[in-house]
């Protein structure tokens, strides 16, 4: 189980949707919104924007580029909260992703902020959260809106600062348009996240790409952004990866990737980020999306999903919106697929995915139908040196770190593994 490492699809999380048991039905739509008036009420509010302006080789996200529907979509995103708003729900925080919610006008992104607020009860302390792009984020319409909202982060797509490997990725935002963004984001005082990217193969365009990724850590720590997305690249279902296949290019080894991400995790505590989630390295805030995705708390958030794609789990129905021709066509709510979760799956879920959030409660543990199980799974676990016993928790190790997706997959049942293999393809690096 940890002779190789494994890496899942950025968008699963426990229980899988299945693409043919678990599409929409008239039944299983009128059960879900039947239900909506029962369970928890303090939610996590997701806005999906599926606008880009880039054909970044290694995303797989299904996008769009007719900006000319821009408005109308904010109006379908609006008319769906109004759907929503009936059911008393409290927000607690708003993540704008996509897709580049920032190429939205500052204007329409404050009028949905706005919306909500007129018809949603919204916790004090509520943060919001955006992603961007830095061919959009620094114009002038969105610091005013990140400023008059108060936005608490701003998420760039920086991935890397070599010049040569941003052609490779196909990235859109030049290098100058990124300085200019992080230096327009600081003068305003606007907190930002950036991405960066590692564990692609040797694209020979000079530096290995180690030297190239510990560069840009040294780079965006340099530049004191107040938090790090370090992510490994996904090598499956985009461009990337057709590319690599038609160059006969080869992935690092597991041996080469936990070497690199030890020295490279081990750089960015030295300089006062710590990691809060798998991939989440903070100075300075926090991370409040992968709270709602993923277990390990004693309670995980709903999360009130809008917009195309949008994944949403609310009250012990998983769903997943159309996409967009359909969302933009079809009746709001607007679903693809709908699943109601057992008992057990609901039990389960703040177990299995723990590793995400590098700890697990031990009362969750203690109260599951399957503790025996899971105990089983959780010693052998720390056998492993995956995982270390305290007080009140099991916390996964450093050496844990370097695994996250293999502890997730280990802890799932056989059925679940199933489903993954057959419709996810799971990576394995040798």
């Amino acid at each position: 189980m940890f002779t190789k490492k494994i890496l899942l699809p950025h968008q699963y999380y426990y229980p899988s949707l299945e693409m043919i048991k678990d599409r929409v039905t008239a039944e299983k739509r009128e059960n879900f919104i039947h239900y909506l008036n029962e369970g928890k009420k303090e939610v996590l509010l997701y806005i999906h924007f599926p606008f880009c302006d880039s054909h970044c080789a290694f995303c797989g996200f299904d996008k769009r580029y007719n900006f000319e529907e821009i408005e109308k979509y904010v109006e379908r995103l609006k008319e769906e909260l109004g759907f929503y708003a009936q059911f008393g729900y409290k927000i607690q925080n708003i993540h704008f992703g996509g897709g580049t919610p920032t190429l939205v006008p500052g204007k329409l992104l404050k009028s949905i902020i706005d919306f909500v607020k007129e018809n949603y009860d919204c916790s004090a302390d509520m943060d919001i959260n955006i992603e961007g792009s830095a061919t959009s984020i620094y114009h002038d319409d969105i610091i005013e809106f990140i400023k008059d909202c108060n936005i608490t982060r701003t998420s760039v797509g920086v991935q890397t600062f070599n010049k040569k490997m941003r052609e490779v990725f196909q990235i859109q935002a030049s290098l100058d348009q990124v300085y200019l963004t992080l230096s327009t984001l600081k003068k305003n005082d606007i907190g930002v996240f950036v991405d960066i990217l590692f564990g692609y193969p040797d694209f020979r365009v000079g530096d290995t790409p180690e030297e190239i990724v510990k560069s840009d850590l040294k780079e965006a720590m340099r530049l004191k952004v107040e938090g790090i997305d370090f992510s490994q690249i996904f090598p499956y279902g985009n461009k990337l990866s057709k590319i690599i296949k038609e160059k006969g290019l080869t992935f690092p080894s597991t041996k080469a990737i936990i070497s690199h991400m030890q020295e490279c995790m081990e750089m960015m505590e030295n300089n006062g980020y710590h990691q809060e989630t798998s991939y989440g390295f903070v100075r300075k805030g926090r991370i409040i999306m992968e709270t709602s995705y993923y277990g390990g708390m004693e309670s995980v958030t709903d999360t009130l999903a809008i917009g195309c794609s949008a994944f949403g789990l609310l009250n012990g129905y998983k769903y997943r919106n159309t996409m967009y021709s359909g969302y933009m066509r079809h009746d709001i709510p607007s679903y693809l697929h709908i699943k109601q979760l057992s008992e057990s799956q609901m039990d389960q879920m703040n177990i299995v995915s723990f590793s995400k959030l590098l700890q697990l409660s031990k009362a969750i543990v203690e109260t599951s139908d399957r503790k025996d199980y899971f105990k089983e799974k959780l010693h052998h676990l720390i056998q492993e040196g995956m995982v270390e016993e305290l007080e009140n928790c099991y916390r996964i190790t450093k050496t844990g770190r370097l695994f996250v997706d293999n502890i997730y997959y280990y802890m799932l049942d056989d059925a679940e593994r199933e489903v993954i293999q057959k419709e996810m393809q799971m990576v394995e690096f040798e």
